[in-house]
């Protein structure tokens, strides 16, 4: 669970997800419009928050009102900085969903080495990945959750994947990033519901793998682990008797 902040209310359950900053030298007054601007129009788009905090004070951006400056005292932003187990003048990246859940931290031992509207830019083409789904793939995730995954690989790709003169490739990461992994959720109900291929055979890490399926009396085959793949058992037909014409006497 997220520390409760000092000098923010704690959102209640079911609020919009957050994405809470420790930048250093941040500033309202050091930021240009254009950047403000395009920052609330993601958090619109996104339908999320986002709390920046630094030596200066603490600013709040919703996607419903104007930015907030929170007039507290500078002890208490070193008190939420140690709540989250930020050092003294570093930086910090967490990403809350609405139950008060951290989805994803980054406390670098550097500063931060990208800014807050390319992860929230990065997001927003993660988020845009939805539109391509089918009508049941939707109902994996909800929108609310399909915005926290959004954040955490805009988060991700953008302050600890690869340099941000690879934008382009990282886009690409960052839809096929959200995409896999409502794959592996669609793959999970598939079993759940036992319309997942059971014929699959998974290689265990320190042994061979025993392969599934197999008809009766067949000899034991073992798949060695850096060879195992996906095992296409054919169907086995039970053999039927043939009716006796004879009568009995």
């Amino acid at each position: 669970m997220a520390p409760e902040l000092p000098l923010h209310d704690q959102p209640e359950p079911g609020s919009p997800p957050r994405l809470v900053a420790f930048v250093r030298d941040w500033s309202l007054d050091r930021a240009s419009t254009a950047e403000l601007t395009a920052i609330s129009a993601r958090l619109r788009e996104l339908d999320a928050e986002l709390l920046v905090l630094s030596k200066a004070g603490a600013w709040s951006f919703t996607r419903d009102r104007e930015i907030v400056f929170c007039d507290r005292l500078a002890g208490d932003v070193a008190t939420a900085a140690m709540l989250y187990g930020v050092r003294p003048d570093a930086e910090a990246v967490f990403v809350i969903d609405g139950r008060n859940v951290v989805r994803f931290a980054h406390r670098p031992e550097e500063p931060l080495t990208a800014s807050l509207l390319e992860a929230l830019d990065t997001a927003g083409e993660a988020l845009a990945a939805r539109d391509r789904l089918t009508r049941l793939e939707r109902v994996l995730f909800t929108r609310r959750e399909w915005t926290v995954t959004s954040l955490v690989v805009g988060c991700t790709m953008v302050f600890v994947g690869r340099s941000v003169d690879h934008r382009a490739v990282r886009m690409d990461d960052a839809r096929g990033a959200v995409v896999e992994k409502l794959g592996e959720r669609l793959e999970r109900r598939r079993f759940a519901r036992g319309t997942g291929p059971v014929a699959t055979c998974v290689a265990s890490t320190s042994r061979g793998a025993i392969t599934p399926c197999a008809p009766i009396g067949a000899a034991l085959t073992i798949v060695p682990r850096e060879t195992a793949a996906r095992i296409e058992v054919p169907r086995v037909i039970p053999p039927v008797s043939p009716r006796s014409t004879t009568k009995p006497t």
